[in-house]
C-alpha cells in the first residue's frame, strides 16, 4: 500500500483505517504487560499463559472477533517494534 501524501490521512478516515487502528489498540492493551520466551517462540500473557502468535491472535480472535490476519499482523509488529525485552 503506498500512499501519497495526504493518502494516509485518508486512509485512516476510512472504514478499514478505523478498523486498523481498532485492532492496533486491542492488541496493544492485550499485550501490555506481556514478555516472551524466545528459546520456545512464544507470548507470555500477564496470567502466565504461554502462547505463539498464531494462538495468541487465535485468542484475541474469541474475545473480540475483529479480523484475525489483521490481529496477527498487529502482533508481529508489536514484537518487532513495541515489545522492549527486560
Amino acid at each position: 500500500m503506498i500512499f501519497g501524501p495526504d493518502g494516509f490521512l485518508d486512509w485512516l478516515d476510512s472504514p478499514e483505517g478505523e478498523l486498523a487502528e481498532q485492532v492496533l489498540h486491542v492488541v496493544l492493551d492485550y499485550l501490555e504487560g506481556a514478555s516472551t520466551d524466545l528459546g520456545k517462540r512464544k507470548i507470555i500473557l500477564r496470567d502466565g499463559e504461554s502462547l505463539s502468535i498464531k494462538e495468541t491472535a487465535e485468542k484475541i480472535y474469541s474475545e473480540f472477533e475483529l479480523p484475525l490476519e489483521e490481529i496477527e499482523s498487529h502482533i508481529i509488529l508489536w514484537l518487532e517494534m513495541d515489545y522492549m525485552p527486560q
